[in-house]
């Protein structure tokens, strides 16, 4: 620790004094003046200590050429700051004087020094004295807040990629706290400042000028990582390392950085030549373990007519334009460096202002370390292709060119054979003259009158519409006629079994005239359920077997086969209908008679002493009591003693029993035993005829002045007919009321179109007016009216009606209701215009239609064509867009464009063949085109 001794510097005002000396010598006696003098800084090899938190530094005694424990003393000298400030510090310790000024102590023992006050970011200095057999050796020391040491802090080499290491000495640092936080001020070379950071430990964040650190426990050395990469190379940066540690700051620790240059002799490895179509990447790497630093490319094409090198090629790196190298800049070089092992690629690409065609390029790769002789000149081909959109188009226009071609015949012919089709549809003439509205019918024509709109586009018209005609038949339109078609035979069995049982009017006004009454209405009822059930299949569904058995079973009757079965069958189904729903307690019964009756009893049976008389009597007061339950068909069963008094008033009460409301109805239900089947059709029809009394009463059993009438009749063995014709005279009457009947317009709500199926309603408000003659026993002549053009006149002997509008229109409805030669109206006048149309006055029932939404889209439609000509584009595309012949097309001639057409052709013609050879194998003829 010993060392030359020195003094301060000295602040002298030299010149001043001298001056003053000779002037005073000159001119008389000299006159005293004053020179203030300094301490002298301490050398720079002076041992700098750094006090701990309170004050003290700990130094170890170690005289060079003493062996340990050999006696010293050691005397403190005060200390000095730079503004001249005095600072006295003492020793401690077992061995210091109480002054603290001196201490007696031996070789390589340790001496504590209590420093306190010294300036925060100042040092101070001064001499530490140590004397040994009288031999004095002074030691300049150098105390403040120094931050930790850094090795080879005045000249910390940098690797050529801009990293190193800061090794710092944190031993006398560690008490001051567990975290310090470490900033680099900035850097400067020869007046250029520079910037040194210390990268993110984590590796996630940016780098910063400033890091905190958790000081271990154990160790004198941290390492921190720092990033110099814009330092240039080869050059002297100097800046400083400042600490701070909790609340104390210390005192910069100086750094000089130097950032070392790269060393040539690395290379890259072969970089092969590129051509072709669109951007052409080259692979870049290193050979070897040499990393490759600062490489440039150099674009060695010469200009032609329609090729400058500078305005139509762009080369990138990264996505970005790769700009002439600037060694200087640590960021490109860093950019432009490839590792052991690490690829990147240079993107060479045509502007879009350079023409369509193939193009030499030529370029040569180096870099800052790889020698002149271990460059590479490396060819690129570029192919600059034409839009996408134009060998697309034409294999588009190729491929519909081939399908017009191949499909638009075939498909005229499809077409001219389905507007045949639906022309002998049409032509039906008794489709044509039907007027009876059932729903299946009218549907059927309707369906076949719009798809002979939609095929001549009198239904709806656009140019797709316009143009598909030419080459496909839309597939809704086959399968709407095919489905018209397999319906058709059954819909004019049904109108041949209307007309023939008089259940709709028909052009020869011809009805069944040998066939009982009751026979004909039941045909008719059948007939009605059958309609309804064929209304209920949807498009697409097939006609039922059930359906087609009962149409059959129906048509049979006409020849008299299965009449009896089939009349039996539906007859006793609707008895065990009517006997289940039948409920006699509806219906009175003379209690008061039978109470009499009762009395007669009780009185012969307490007048009687005969044991067979009373047991006869008993019987028969008991089937008197139940004879509301059991009827009093069991009371004429039980024997009355002959000799019984008031016989005849006996004989009184059980006629008057049998004549009340309830017998009459069980005596009808009892004659509808179906226990046994009647056997010839005219039991039959006598047993429908108790059947329709029944019925007839039991429909108006709530009906107090009809249901007592009906009864009297039935108890006096009245014809059915003549009951029926009472009964329909006084209905008749009641419906001829004004406002019993009405027309019931549809839904407002709902969206009617034309050629849509619509049900023309009539209701009747008066319920003793609501039965079967108005449901199915009158006549009603309708007349639908559109935008008073065209008029419907259906005929119907039921209440509802459907038809169509074939138009958007205001519509207008009336009826005419008919029976026999007598009628009334609704909705319009008797009187006929001289036109001929019915005129229709206030109260008629008006609705709007609106435009159909069938066929609304016919192109495109998932059809076999469409489906086709997709196919063929696509193979044209997947297939054309691989092959040479596209390559060579986008950036060629005319000639090029030629050949992909003709490619596009032969991909649908392909399509073809496969198709027909299909169908051949399979036995069904060449395919539909």
């Amino acid at each position: 620790m010993a060392g030359p001794v020195t003094r301060g510097k000295t602040r002298i005002r030299a010149v001043f004094a001298a001056l003053a000396l000779l002037l005073g010598g000159l001119a008389g006696p000299p006159q005293i003046e004053s020179a203030e003098l300094r301490p002298l800084a301490p050398p720079e090899d002076a041992p700098r200590l750094s006090p701990g938190p309170d004050g003290r530094v700990l130094m170890l005694l170690d005289i060079p050429g003493q062996s340990p424990g050999v006696p010293v003393t050691v005397t403190l000298h005060p200390f000095w700051d730079e503004d001249a400030r005095t600072f006295d510090f003492r020793l401690e310790g077992p061995d210091a004087a109480p002054d603290g000024k001196t201490a007696t102590t031996e070789t390589g023992q340790p001496i504590q020094l209590k420093a306190e006050g010294i300036p925060e970011g100042r040092v101070v200095w001064g001499l530490l004295e140590t004397r040994q057999d009288g031999d004095p050796k002074r030691l300049p020391l150098v105390l403040g807040a120094f931050g930790p040491a850094v090795e080879d802090a005045d000249s910390l080499d940098v690797t050529p990629n801009g990293q190193a290491q800061l090794t710092l000495d944190i031993s006398r640092h560690r008490a001051f706290g567990k975290k310090a936080r470490f900033e680099l001020t900035p850097f400067s070379a020869q007046g250029q400042p520079a910037e040194i950071l210390f990268p993110d430990p984590a590796g996630e964040g940016p780098a910063t000028t400033s890091l905190e650190v958790e000081l271990p426990e154990t160790g004198r050395e941290i390492t921190l990582e720092i990033d110099a990469r814009s330092l240039r190379a080869e050059t002297d940066y100097a800046g400083a390392l400042r600490t701070t540690i909790g609340e104390h700051r210390f005192i910069d620790t100086k750094l000089v950085v130097k950032r070392r240059n790269w060393q040539a002799g690395a290379a890259f490895s072969e970089i092969a030549d590129r051509q072709g179509p669109g951007p052409l990447g080259l692979t870049l790497s290193a050979a070897g373990d040499q990393t490759v630093r600062g490489f440039w490319v150099a674009n060695l094409t010469g200009a032609a007519d329609d090729f400058l090198p500078s305005e139509h090629l762009e080369i990138t790196l990264d996505g970005e334009p790769l700009e002439p190298l600037d060694p200087r800049n640590p960021e490109q070089v860093r950019r432009r460096t490839l590792e052991p092992g690490e690829i990147k690629e240079i993107v060479v690409a045509a502007k879009e202002a350079l023409p369509p065609g193939s193009y030499d390029v030529a370029l040569r790769f180096g870099a800052s370390n790889v020698e002149p002789e271990n460059w590479q000149d490396v060819k690129v081909t570029l192919v600059k292709r034409r839009h996408l959109a134009w060998p697309i188009g034409v294999l588009v226009v190729a491929v519909l060119l081939s399908y017009a071609t191949t499909k638009g015949l075939s498909a005229m012919i499809q077409r001219r054979d389905l507007r045949r089709r639906i022309t002998e549809i049409q032509k039906k003439s008794w489709l044509r003259s039907d007027r009876w509205g059932a729903l299946p019918v009218v549907r059927a024509f309707g369906r076949a009158k719009m798809a002979d709109l939609a095929l001549s586009l009198r239904l709806r018209w656009n140019l797709l519409t316009w143009l598909s005609r030419f080459v496909t038949t839309p597939q809704l339109l086959v399968d709407e006629v095919k489905e018209v078609e397999d319906r058709m035979e059954v819909l004019k069995r049904l109108n041949a079994l209307a007309i023939y049982w008089n259940a709709a009017p028909s052009a020869s006004g011809a009805m069944v005239t040998d066939f009982d009454e009751r026979v004909v209405n039941r045909a008719q009822k059948i007939l009605r359920g059958i309609v309804d059930r064929l209304g209920q299949v949807q498009e697409g569904e097939d006609v039922g077997t059930e359906i087609m058995d009962e149409i059959a079973a129906l048509e049979a009757w006409e020849a008299r086969q299965k009449l009896t079965e089939g009349y039996w069958a539906s007859l006793s189904g609707d008895i065990q209908l009517l006997l289940d729903a039948v409920d006699l307690d509806h219906f009175d019964f003379d209690g008061d008679t039978r109470l009499h009756l009762e009395g007669l009893l009780r009185t012969a049976l307490g007048a009687t002493t005969k044991p067979a008389e009373k047991q006869a009597l008993e019987a028969a007061l008991k089937a008197a009591k139940t004879a509301a339950q059991e009827g009093v068909a069991a009371l004429r069963e039980s024997p009355l003693p002959a000799g019984i008094a008031d016989a005849d008033a006996t004989e009184s009460d059980l006629q008057a029993l049998e004549a009340c409301e309830r017998e009459v109805v069980r005596r009808l239900c009892q004659a509808l035993d179906l226990t046994t089947s009647p056997g010839p059709l005219s039991e039959m029809i006598q047993m429908e005829r108790t059947y329709t009394r029944l019925k007839l009463i039991w429909e108006q059993r709530n009906d107090d002045e009809r249901r007592p009438a009906l009864i009297e009749k039935v108890r006096n063995n009245t014809p059915v007919e003549t009951i029926l014709k009472d009964l329909d005279d006084d209905v008749w009457e009641r419906l001829k009321a004004e406002g019993t009947v009405r027309i019931v317009p549809p839904d407002a709500q709902q969206r009617i179109e034309e050629y849509q199926p619509i049900d023309f309603k009539l209701e009747c408000t008066d319920p003793k007016a609501n039965t079967f003659l108005f449901k199915h026993g009158l006549e009603y002549e309708w007349t639908i009216d559109w935008d008073g053009e065209r008029q419907l006149k259906p005929i119907t002997r039921s209440t509802v009606v459907t038809q169509f509008v074939p138009q958007e229109a205001e519509v207008k409805v009336g009826v005419i209701v008919r029976r026999g030669r007598e009628s009334f109206s609704i909705g319009l006048a008797h009187d006929q215009d001289a036109s001929g149309k019915v005129a229709f006055v206030e109260g008629s029932k008006t609705f709007k239609t609106a435009p159909t939404s069938a066929f609304k889209h016919l192109w495109p439609t998932p059809t076999p064509e469409l489906i086709g000509i997709a196919i063929a584009l696509i193979l044209a595309l997947v297939t054309g867009l691989q092959s040479d012949v596209f390559d060579t097309a986008v950036a060629g001639s005319w000639k090029e464009y030629l050949a992909l057409f003709a490619w596009g052709i032969a991909a649908d013609q392909t399509k073809n063949l496969l198709a027909n050879l299909d169908s051949l194998t399979k036995g069904e003829g060449p395919a539909k085109a």
